[in-house]
């Protein structure tokens, strides 16, 4: 086999695993996913208390306490204290997440994905959550293309993103 040759077909295998990988990850993405991100076991959040991010809550994402709960809509939410969880029942749609809790800047293009807890900001006092971790920081993204124009874009998609599937 001449050199050519072998370049030539090194470069189709790895052009062949590029495309592999892509159709995979388009795979992953668009795969069916509940409305809500919550865990198998109904807890919503990954368990984080919803008001704890809120300043009257405290400002800063902390796990909730097992013992702490309230429900809402089928999704257990954890909480820090009493005061907190009377609060969440007070105004439950305040202190929920938006976009089911999935990730605000995934839900901006098209696609639910799943969120870091501690990945977040309050945009007009709406909790968004994103995803942070081997593949980049969804944050920053959201950020850096405007905070404005992607909650647009996110309020948009929501209504065909917001069912199971």
């Amino acid at each position: 086999m001449t050199r050519r040759r072998k370049v030539v077909t090194v470069v189709a295998a790895v052009v062949a695993v590029l495309v592999l990988a892509a159709v995979a990850g388009m795979a992953y993405l668009n795969r069916s996913r509940p409305a809500f991100n919550v865990a198998a076991d109904g807890v919503a959040l990954s368990g984080y208390d919803p008001v704890s991010y809120f300043a009257e809550g405290g400002g800063q994402p902390r796990p909730g306490e097992a013992a702490i709960t309230a429900e809402h809509q089928g999704r257990r939410y954890r909480f820090v204290s009493t005061e907190n969880r009377d609060r969440f029942v007070a105004d439950p749609q305040r202190f929920e997440p938006q976009y089911g809790g999935w990730c605000a800047y995934a839900v901006a293009n098209g696609y639910k994905f799943e969120v870091d807890p501690e990945s977040y900001m309050i945009a007009d006092d709406r909790l968004l959550l994103f995803y942070r971790g081997m593949l980049g920081d969804a944050r920053g993204e959201f950020e850096k293309e405007g905070v404005d124009g992607g909650v647009q874009k996110a309020d948009a998609n929501w209504p065909k993103l917001g069912t199971d599937g």
